[in-house]
């Protein structure tokens, strides 16, 4: 589980792309429960190593725009990407 101090940053629900952590019982597929059991990380398309003009990360629609990447774990970009 990512640490709370800067998951609020990384929240998905912060993201007009909908990119970014999603924690514990952030969302709800069933109205009696208080929320799903699941945390994930979601993430767009993206090139390794950013180009000077990346169109695939423009913020024209939804699910689009850049991906959200927490600095404090340095490899994490690359790991996620490379996977």
């Amino acid at each position: 589980m990512i640490r709370i101090g800067f998951a609020s940053k990384l929240d998905i629900r912060n993201s007009p792309g909908f990119k970014g952590y999603q924690p514990l019982l952030s969302s709800n597929n069933d109205p009696e429960n208080v929320g799903d059991m699941h945390e994930g990380y979601e993430i767009g398309w993206e090139e390794l190593d950013p180009k000077s003009d990346d169109s695939k990360r423009s913020n024209d629609g939804a699910m689009t725009g850049a991906n959200v990447w927490p600095t404090e774990l340095p490899d994490f970009r690359k790991s996620m990407l490379k996977y």
